[in-house]
């Protein structure tokens, strides 16, 4: 009686099962670019269950099949939802039968598979099966040309001068706007800068290398714990006014490599070992944690200043 029961059971259970079967089909396989089509999916019912369906709005996400038959996500825009999704219950013989369906159209060529959207029915989720098609291009037409559009105009009669001018001005009168004003911008302008380098005077890079030397001690920046600032701005001030004064790209050279570059424009080793101490220093504080006292750092400032002043001098001398 038992084996009787369980045999029973377990019929209803695959007849249960095989009358929820979810099945998918497309109208046809071969698509032609924009042609339109139907894809339709469907689910055996029972009267008391509840159904749950999230369709896609505007394009349907698809894998596209390449020569070795793997397949990868294609463009979001190859498959266009024509229609908004549409679904209904259908009565049948064996009970009913939702149907849902897509009009749809395709703007690649290639194979392509749509994955099988979920549906929950009841408290059970469920997948469709993919469905798989072939998209193609609209093959050509004999005797006629693909692409082909001829368009004819109506002759007008020439325009005159004054009526092209008043055209002209009646559609572009803004650009002549723009015009007069850029013309009065650039005029203020240049009356502008000219009033201002009366009034400023230009500055050499000797000048505002021992101006930025004399802001940084003025400014202290050691007193505050920004030793190694102190000292990386200080090796970027030497830099640049080396780059400038013997015509090189130091600024984002070594110590190594400036050193190199400078011996080849200096003649005298003292001028060398001065630069040298002065780039070396600066990299033991940056680089080597090296934490120098007060006094030290006021001698490296000065030395610096003493430095650009020497460098200064020679080359307004070899200049004469």
């Amino acid at each position: 009686m038992t084996k009787r029961l369980i045999i029973i059971c377990s019929l209803l259970v695959s007849l249960n099962v095989m009358t929820q079967v979810t099945r998918a089909s497309i109208s046809q396989h071969e698509i032609s670019i924009g042609e339109r089509v139907t894809l339709s999916y469907s689910l055996p019912l029972k009267f008391s269950e509840s159904i749950a369906f999230n369709p896609f709005e505007k394009f349907i996400p698809v894998l596209k099949s390449d020569n070795a038959g793997k397949n990868e996500k294609a463009s979001p825009e190859t498959v266009e939802i024509l229609l908004p999704f549409r679904d209904t219950i259908i009565a049948s013989e064996g009970g009913p039968v939702w149907t849902g369906y897509y009009e749809i159209t395709v703007w690649d060529s290639g194979a392509f598979v749509v994955p099988g959207p979920k549906i929950k029915l009841g408290k059970e989720q469920l997948q469709f099966p993919g469905v798989s098609f072939t998209g193609r291009l609209t093959p050509p037409i004999k005797g006629l040309e693909n692409y082909d559009i001829k368009e004819f105009f109506a002759e007008l009669p020439p325009q005159t001068v004054k009526e092209k001018l008043t055209s002209f001005l009646s559609h572009y009168w803004w650009v002549i706007v723009l015009i007069l004003i850029g013309l009065i911008g650039g005029i203020w302008y240049r009356r502008t800068k000219r009033k201002s380098s009366k009034d400023h005077k230009i500055l050499t890079i000797y000048d505002q290398t021992i101006h930025k030397l004399s802001h940084l001690e003025r400014k202290e920046a050691w007193k505050n714990g920004k030793v190694k600032a102190h000292y990386s701005e200080l090796s970027l001030v030497l830099k640049n006014y080396l780059s400038d004064v013997y015509k090189l790209h130091l600024l984002e050279r070594t110590t190594s490599e400036t050193l190199i570059l400078i011996q080849r424009k200096v003649d005298t080793k003292e001028l060398t070992d001065k630069i040298k101490n002065i780039l070396e220093t600066a990299d033991l504080v940056k680089f080597a944690k090296h934490s120098p006292m007060e006094n030290e750092v006021r001698t490296h400032l000065h030395e610096c200043i003493q430095l650009v002043i020497l460098i200064h001098e020679q080359t307004s001398v070899n200049h004469e």
